[in-house]
């Protein structure tokens, strides 16, 4: 009977370690998170104006061995956090032949405003056009916290006024449900 209780109590003991253990790992994992990167890679990000309407081209392309985990989930998130955040009044477009995104993105940049509301039937005329590149992703699991995702972005904006394009480079190492809103605050922040 003595040797039961000690094996249990060595087996509760073992139990408490390893959860405590995962504990730690966990928040040493996310210790770290954050947006590691942001910078315009081409343009001037002065020029684009917070507030201005802006169609968002879903799904993102992708490089190399990067990945979406969900086809169109990167860019609906990042609709969805730059409207919420006053950033921008979004619209959102998704394309169904992601191998013709970067294609279609073009073809749409060189309509003007109005015939680009007309084309796809949108509530508002939109100022910019943008549309990104998932250049590199991947997650791991953190222990008691999470999936955390660490992705780099481009992100293009065509003024559709101008026809310039402004790109910028985001790189974040983030739980994944709050990934994008990162880079969205990050470019919240460097928008003028």
């Amino acid at each position: 009977m003595r040797a039961i209780r000690t094996a249990a109590a060595l087996f509760i003991l073992s139990a408490l370690f390893l959860s405590g253990c995962g504990m730690i790992i966990g928040q040493m994992m996310v210790a770290g998170t954050g947006v590691k990167e942001f910078r315009v890679v081409k343009g001037d990000l002065s020029s684009i104006k917070r507030g201005s309407n802006l169609l968002i081209l879903a799904p993102f392309a992708t490089k190399n061995a990067a990945y979406e985990p969900a086809r169109g989930d990167f860019a609906a998130r990042l609709s969805t956090e730059l409207y919420s955040g006053g950033v921008f009044n979004t619209a959102f477009h998704f394309e169904h032949k992601p191998e013709a995104v970067a294609k279609r993105a073009a073809e749409l940049a060189a309509l003007s405003p109005e015939k680009l509301k007309e084309t796809l039937g949108l509530d508002f005329a939109p100022d910019y056009l943008l549309w990104g590149t998932i250049e590199k992703s991947d997650t791991v699991v953190a222990p008691m916290h999470g999936v955390i995702l660490e992705a780099a972005f481009t992100l293009e904006f065509n003024d559709l006024r101008t026809k310039a394009a402004t790109e910028v480079y985001a790189e974040v190492k983030e739980l994944y449900g709050q990934a994008i809103a990162s880079v969205a605050a990050a470019l919240s922040k460097n928008l003028k």
